[in-house]
């Protein structure tokens, strides 16, 4: 995990080597519908659904709370989908969105994977925005907030008592939010081989456990309420 923040941008990237083929991973990610299927795991995707335009796929994605909500409340962010390149040995997706919620703006997704053997593959996942100083203030309330204990995965400068301590502030939310996509990606291709009665409820739980290993930095509800909450907004979608 890495991340960066400069005066107006905020980045986080995850290299992680996959115990999944290229051609398994190729298969979920180069379709705009199984990405909605992927981004509707992370707690914050209230929403997603495909829209084609002549310019290509957009994926049409609200995103919320960690909580229920009605779409009313949530902000809607428009990606474009775009598969840059896809071979027996590269993959390179792009999602981009002009705009995002409270003020932020040019939002990036990129995967990128190359094949490792037949068995593994090794990606390359970046999550990137910008902000303003109207955004910039925003999060920075939620950082004094709600946000005060949350931390991320990349280790400060030793503290007082001479221990390494987590980052917090941007870095660590966008370093939380980045891994809350990989691991996503990850549950969605541990399922590919449940029965289709069964994928969603594997999904679900998959990304679940996935994010509880790193609790400290992803905890944010229960097991049951996290269920109850994403079979509601995966009918939503469907309806």
């Amino acid at each position: 995990m890495r991340s960066n923040e400069d005066a107006g941008s905020i980045r986080g990237e995850v290299h992680a080597l996959v115990n999944f083929s290229l051609a398994q991973l190729s298969a979920a990610v180069t379709s705009p519908d199984r990405w909605c299927e992927i981004m509707i795991l992370h707690l914050n995707t209230k929403f997603c659904r495909t829209r084609p335009t002549a310019d290509g796929p957009l994926l049409i994605v609200h995103v919320g709370k960690k909580t229920p909500q009605p779409l009313s409340e949530t902000a809607r962010v428009e990606f474009k989908y775009q598969v840059e390149s896809s071979s027996a040995d590269f993959l390179k997706i792009a999602l981009a969105a002009a705009r995002g919620p409270m003020g932020t703006s040019n939002y990036q997704i990129t995967l990128e994977a190359i094949s490792i053997n037949p068995s593994q593959s090794f990606l390359h996942l970046t999550y990137s925005y910008q902000f303003n100083l109207v955004s910039r203030a925003a999060l920075g309330i939620y950082m004094s907030t709600l946000g005060s204990d949350k931390v991320g995965f990349t280790l400060a400068e030793p503290g007082a008592a001479g221990a390494p301590v987590a980052i917090q502030g941007l870095r660590a939310l966008v370093e939380r939010n980045t891994m809350r996509y990989f691991l996503a990606i990850n549950a969605y291709l541990e399922s590919a081989q449940v029965p289709q009665a069964g994928r969603l409820d594997a999904r679900l739980h998959n990304w679940f456990a996935a994010t509880e290993t790193f609790a400290r930095q992803l905890h944010e509800i229960e097991l049951a309420d996290y269920l109850t909450m994403k079979h509601a907004e995966v009918l939503r979608q469907q309806i």
